[in-house]
C-alpha cells in the first residue's frame, strides 16, 4: 500500500463506507468535524496505483495519555488509575455487538486534549500535569518522563499520534480531585503493579461499589506499558514487591 487519497481523487472506486445523513446517502467526499477532531473519506491506493479499499480516516486534536505513579506509605510502586464511563462502547462479546448498553466503564490513566493557553497550544507536559490534577488530584511532582514517539491508538482508522507523558508524584501529598460532572469518573484507585497486571490478565476490575470496569488496552494500557518498558527497574521492583 502506498498512499491514501480522498474519494474524489479515486473516481472509479465504489466506496464500501458510505455516509448516510437523515436517511440520505451523501455522495462524493464527506467530512465530519468537531473541536476535538474529524472523520473524512479516505481511499487506500495500492502499489499498482489503483484503489485497493476505502476506510474513514479519523484525526484527533492533539491529545495525551498520562501514567501517574508513586510509592505508597508501604514503599510499593503504585499506579494512579481512574474508572471512567465510555457510553459508546459495546459490552465485550459478539452477542453484544451494536446492542443498547448501559454505560461501560474502563480503567484508565488520566488522558485528555491539549488546550490553548493565551493563544498558544500548551506543551505535552503542561497538559499532562493539568490532566493529572483534574482527574487524580493536586500533588507534589517528583519526576517527569515523555515517550520519544507517542501513541497511535487505532492505526487502522486513526491518522494522528498522541503523546505519552508520565509523572511521578508523592502519593502522600495528593489532594484528590473534586467530582466534575463533565468528566464521568466513577472512582480513583492506586494499584500496585502486581494488582494492575492481575487486572490486565483477568480483563476486568471490580470497583468498591461493585461496578465492573475493563482495561483500556489500546490507550491507557499502551501508555502504561510504554512507561514500564522504558523503566524496567520500576516494573521489576513492582512485580517483586
Amino acid at each position: 500500500m502506498t498512499a491514501t487519497v480522498r474519494l474524489s481523487a479515486a473516481p472509479n472506486h465504489v466506496p464500501g463506507w458510505k455516509m448516510v445523513a437523515n436517511g440520505q446517502q451523501i455522495e462524493g467526499d464527506w467530512e465530519v468535524t468537531s473541536p476535538h477532531g474529524s472523520v473524512e473519506t479516505a481511499v487506500v491506493i495500492g502499489p499498482d496505483g489503483k484503489p485497493a479499499f476505502d476506510r474513514p480516516a479519523y484525526r484527533q486534536a492533539p491529545y495525551g495519555q498520562t501514567p501517574v505513579w508513586g510509592r505508597g506509605f508501604d514503599g510499593k510502586v503504585r499506579l494512579a488509575l481512574i474508572v471512567q464511563a465510555r457510553p459508546h462502547s459495546d459490552a465485550p462479546g459478539a452477542e453484544n455487538y451494536n446492542k443498547p448498553n448501559e454505560p461501560i466503564f474502563f480503567l484508565t490513566c488520566p488522558m485528555g486534549f491539549l488546550q490553548q493557553v493565551r493563544g498558544k497550544l500548551e506543551s505535552a507536559m503542561a497538559a499532562a500535569r493539568r490532566e493529572a490534577t483534574e482527574e487524580v488530584g493536586r500533588a507534589l511532582v517528583l519526576g517527569e518522563w515523555e515517550h520519544p514517539i507517542g501513541i497511535n491508538s487505532s492505526p487502522s482508522f486513526e491518522t494522528t499520534w498522541g503523546v505519552i507523558c508520565a509523572l511521578e508524584v508523592a502519593i502522600e501529598s495528593v489532594i484528590p480531585a473534586e467530582y466534575d460532572p463533565s468528566e464521568p469518573i466513577a472512582g480513583h484507585y492506586w494499584l500496585t503493579i502486581k494488582e494492575y497486571f492481575q487486572v490486565m490478565a483477568a480483563g476486568t476490575f471490580t470497583t468498591g461499589s461493585g461496578q465492573v470496569a475493563y482495561p483500556a488496552f489500546g490507550t491507557a494500557n499502551a501508555a502504561i506499558f510504554a512507561f514500564l518498558c522504558a523503566h524496567p527497574h520500576i516494573m521489576a521492583e513492582g512485580l517483586a514487591g
